[in-house]
């Protein structure tokens, strides 16, 4: 029987929603497989929320040292339980502590790591296969961990929806020895902390995007397409390239698995290409309409509507309209 251990990261005071999208693919994968929380910081309130989530088990860490987030410690925790235990994989997700973690835990382990998995699945004798967005976005690669422990993985927020579970009648919690942690000294320190507030509507929850990808063209027509976003009560997000030309000045709105995974209602692509990478993060979409002026664009394959035409000239039309 498959051991296989979801890392629970601590939100505040909740588990993150990542935990949840991993287990339950991990239980659609492996239904009669033993599922393990790993648990850092021994929040009561997570501690009674991971008793209800569906494992069968948890293996909690808790010591001072693991109260607030340091990669160190963290780092030197999961190496001490996967070492002692050696479950067959390990999951994470990738967030900005998991994408840290998940690295620093397999060098340490001496194992694979896939990261920023689009998808999961398994071969003909049950075995993990992951899958990548490889060259550049053209093509999703299978990676397989087969000759060490634990197969590690990391996927993003929202590639997977959060699914029921079947909760065990009884889950068994087991307290991880961390007296090893009081001879260790971190070389970072913890100097504070702050909350920075979120700008505007948050993308992964808005049902109306509009994405522009490189074929924007111009800083007008990036202009013109916030317009555009607005008049439909949406939300404007975009590929690397608005980055990388200086439209936006960060990543919070970047969609593709390097961003945000996204499942809006409507989604319009704006001179969008179809990378790899970006359609695992926005293939959910309910509605998919496509611009491009490439009528072979590979966007146009999962799009319900394409239009082919030039974006400078689209955008004034539906401006127009609207």
């Amino acid at each position: 029987m498959k051991k296989i251990w979801i890392f629970a990261e601590r939100q505040i005071d909740v588990i993150h929603p990542c935990f949840y999208e991993l287990l339950g693919k991990a239980k659609e994968l492996y239904p009669d497989a033993e599922m393990t929380a790993l648990y850092f910081d021994g929040n009561e309130r997570c501690l009674e929320e991971l008793k209800r989530s569906g494992v069968n088990r948890i293996i909690l860490a808790k010591h001072p040292k693991l109260e607030q987030y340091e990669p160190e410690y963290y780092a030197e925790a999961m190496e001490d339980a996967v070492k002692k235990e050696q479950p067959d994989i390990l999951l994470i997700g990738a967030t900005a502590i998991g994408s840290e973690l998940a690295p620093t835990v397999a060098a340490k382990c001496e194992t694979g790591l896939a990261a920023h998995c689009a998808d999961l699945c398994t071969d003909e004798h049950g075995e993990l296969v992951t899958l990548i967005p490889a060259f550049g976005g053209k093509l999703l690669g299978e990676i397989m961990v087969p000759a060490t422990f634990p197969a590690m993985a990391t996927v993003k927020p929202g590639t997977f929806e959060r699914k029921d579970v079947e909760i065990p009648a009884s889950v068994e919690t087991e307290s991880m020895d961390t007296a090893f942690l009081d001879r260790l000294d971190s070389r970072i320190t913890l100097v504070g902390m702050e909350d920075e507030p979120h700008q505007g509507e948050n993308i992964e929850n808005a049902e109306v995007i509009l994405c522009a990808g490189l074929g924007i063209q111009s800083k007008e027509n990036w202009e013109k397409a916030q317009k555009l976003a607005g008049r439909l009560k949406g939300v404007l997000g975009y590929t690397r390239p608005a980055v990388d030309m200086g439209y936006v000045s960060n990543e919070d709105r970047m969609i593709g698995t390097s961003g945000k995974m996204v499942h809006p209602k409507l989604y319009i692509g704006i001179g969008v290409s179809g990378a790899a990478h970006h359609i695992c993060g926005m293939k959910d979409s309910q509605v998919i309409i496509s611009i491009n002026s490439d009528p072979t664009a590979e966007i146009f394959k999962i799009s319900d509507y394409k239009l082919v035409g030039d974006s400078t000239a689209v955008l004034d039309e539906l401006l127009k309209c609207l």
